[in-house]
């Protein structure tokens, strides 16, 4: 059986079950674990889910405080807390400055609506139990359904999809998600997608994960799209442009505030992950390390430093456990038979989130600037000389001329000419995936 048979039967049988398993009410679904996707499924967001821009708009607003938007996928409880952060605020202003920030309303019921299952355990919770008012287990095997169709004069990659490749004239998707979950330390997730062209009919599994949550640590084993970086087109580390690695990811579940003179860092977001690249490369199956530390030391700024080490992959020298911790901090320009003879890629980047500037800035209540500054340490380029770098900047008006229904956003990215960020799209992406991931555009 071919795969897309197998994987077009697979959505048959999801089909099949949706209608024949009684669900339990969308109240009481239990989805507070899984990650939100960076995908489009509902409204005309174009590279992620729309809850990512309306929980910025609020962060952006100052009803929040100081918090961490910049490393994604956040999950849907992480978004309910922000939410109930946000209504607090509204309760507790004694001032009356939101008062006048009506504007706001809207995308606060909406993602009351949609997080509802979430802040109702939350609002039901005993002690430190915040899951306490949802089931136990929870199973969904169509949580959405999306079918797209597309004409193209060439063959394409479309930005924002994740790896999708579009043949030359006529091309049809169609794509569904479905999850799992345990109580509130299991959460499984599982989103096909089948394709018909011209020539050729073919599915693939775009995102399959288990996610595992002890304590405020999050354990993700599988396949997923993440983004490192403010940028909304692209970024220079991860992004959804490119096909999401099969990895295991580690990091706080959502953010921390460190004691003792640390705590002035604000809150802290964490990760660790190492993934196994595809054997279509010089060295086959090659293994990628990268962390992020993301933290906001005050409501109006996130800073983020990020870096990713591709080594190993067979021919080369076996590795020790230790050397997998190893390689973040040691790169020589040995040979071959080094083992840590590694391309290292760094990034860091800074956001500026100003609120209420209407009275000196008439276009917008609210303004975002930010940008990401990265470079490289390679055999071939060992200094992180001037040539070697790369950058992105944007500008992000949520309320353009102080109307939710509209906004502004600007960005300009600039690949160095003999950067290995555009060739490490080829040394470490061999069939498709790549390093960076990266969707913004070259000027």
């Amino acid at each position: 059986m071919t795969r897309y048979r197998f994987l077009f039967l697979a959505g048959i049988l999801a089909l099949l079950f949706d209608l024949v398993i009684p669900l339990a009410p969308p109240a009481a679904e239990g989805a507070g674990l899984l990650d939100v996707p960076l995908k489009p499924w509902t409204y005309f967001e174009p590279s992620r889910d729309w809850t990512y821009t309306a929980i910025e708009k609020l962060v952006t607003a100052g009803l929040v405080g100081p918090w961490v938007l910049n490393t994604k996928p956040m999950s849907r409880m992480e978004m309910a807390r922000i939410v109930t952060a946000a209504m607090r605020r509204i309760q507790e202003d004694q001032i009356g400055r939101f008062a006048q920030r009506t504007d706001l309303a809207p995308i606060l019921y909406d993602l009351m609506e949609e997080l509802a299952p979430e802040l109702e355990a939350m609002a039901v919770r005993k002690g430190e139990d915040e899951f306490a008012g949802q089931p136990w287990l929870t199973i969904q095997p169509l949580s959405h359904i999306q079918a797209r169709a597309f004409s193209v004069n060439r063959d394409v990659r479309p930005e924002y999809s994740q790896g999708l490749k579009l043949a030359q004239r006529y091309d049809g998707t169609v794509g569904f998600d479905s999850y799992v979950q345990f109580g509130d330390f299991l959460s499984g997730y599982l989103y096909p997608e089948f394709q018909i062209d011209e020539h050729n009919r073919d599915g693939r599994l775009v995102e399959d994960y288990l996610k595992l949550k002890l304590n405020n640590l999050a354990l993700r084993f599988g396949r997923e799209s993440v983004w490192w970086g403010p940028g909304y087109h692209g970024s220079l580390m991860f992004s959804n442009n490119a096909p999401p690695l099969d990895q295991f990811r580690i990091g706080t579940a959502e953010p921390i505030i460190l004691p003792w003179i640390f705590k002035y860092l604000g809150p802290i977001h964490v990760e660790l992950m190492y993934a196994r690249l595809e054997a279509n490369r010089d060295h086959p199956h090659a293994i990628l390390g990268a962390w992020r530390v993301d933290f906001s030391p005050s409501p109006l700024l996130e800073l983020g430093f990020s870096d990713a080490v591709q080594f190993g992959g067979e021919g080369r020298p076996s590795l020790s456990p230790i050397d997998y911790l190893r390689v973040f901090f040691r790169s020589t320009s040995g040979g071959v038979n080094d083992r840590f003879n590694t391309n290292t890629l760094y990034a860091a980047d800074a956001t500026l989130r100003l609120h209420d500037v209407d009275r000196l800035f008439p276009l917008s209540r609210d303004l975002t600037v930010y940008g990401q500054l990265g470079g490289e340490t390679t055999p071939r380029l060992p200094t992180r000389s001037r040539e070697g770098i790369s950058y992105l900047v944007g500008l992000y008006l949520p309320n353009l001329f102080r109307r939710n229904e509209s906004e502004l956003r600007i960005e300009w990215a600039r690949s160095s000419p003999i950067s290995f960020w555009k060739p490490h799209t080829a040394l470490l992406r061999g069939n498709g995936r790549s390093l960076d991931g990266s969707g913004a555009r070259t000027r």
